[in-house]
């Protein structure tokens, strides 16, 4: 998922810009100055809000989200979840 994110951002990045500065989350007194000086959960949902804004985009990550969702649909307990966050916070240094 985060992988999709990132490559349609990667694409469309003066879009993503131009959204972060008109929705005052950038280029503003005090804020980071660009998308990538948000911490990484804000910046990936920052992302997901874009893309799904868009009825053909949404359905593909919707199928993207299906498609990695465990067979057996069991959620993760609360320690797995964590750990997760942490670690793709590590990744993109949040």
């Amino acid at each position: 998922m985060i992988q999709t994110l990132v490559g349609w951002a990667v694409d469309s990045w003066h879009e993503v810009e131009a959204r972060a500065v008109m929705l005052g989350l950038t280029a503003r007194v005090g804020g980071p100055d660009s998308v990538l000086d948000l911490d990484a959960r804000h910046f990936l949902a920052f992302l997901e809000g874009i893309v799904r804004e868009d009825e053909g985009r949404r359905k593909t990550i919707d199928e993207v989200y299906e498609k990695s969702r465990p067979v057996d649909k069991t959620p993760l307990d609360r320690s797995a979840r964590h750990r997760e966050i942490e670690r793709l916070t590590r990744i993109f240094g949040g």
